[in-house]
């Protein structure tokens, strides 16, 4: 499974806007260092996300980016389902994020990562 940057980059806008918060990258860098290492295999996802936010790769919703990137990385690894990591059927980083947000239980706890 690739994962693509402005995938990424995308699911964190969105978390700050729906927490008035500024979606900016600060370290694209680190950003792109470490989805290309995730993508060559040479990290695992729990790497991938300590990179992004240990890095500071963003201005805001770092915690908010890495815990819904690694719920979807890991929905995607623990699917038995083979065309779950089809692109065709419009799987994406992005959309997992929007569905995360109209689910209530997601969203508080998206609501309290964003207060820390």
């Amino acid at each position: 499974m690739r994962l693509n940057q402005r995938e990424v980059t995308e699911t964190n806008k969105i978390l700050c806007e729906e927490f008035g918060q500024v979606g900016t990258v600060m370290n694209e860098g680190n950003l792109n260092f470490a989805v290309d290492q995730f993508n060559e295999g040479e990290i695992t996802k729990v790497e991938l996300c300590r990179k992004i936010v240990q890095g500071h790769c963003f201005l805001d919703a770092n915690k908010r980016t890495i815990f819904v990137l690694y719920l979807y990385l890991t929905k995607i690894e623990n699917s038995k389902n083979p065309l779950v990591v089809a692109p065709f059927i419009g799987l994406n980083l992005t959309s997992y994020t929007k569905n995360m947000l109209k689910r209530e239980p997601w969203k508080g706890w998206l609501k309290l990562l964003s207060e820390l």
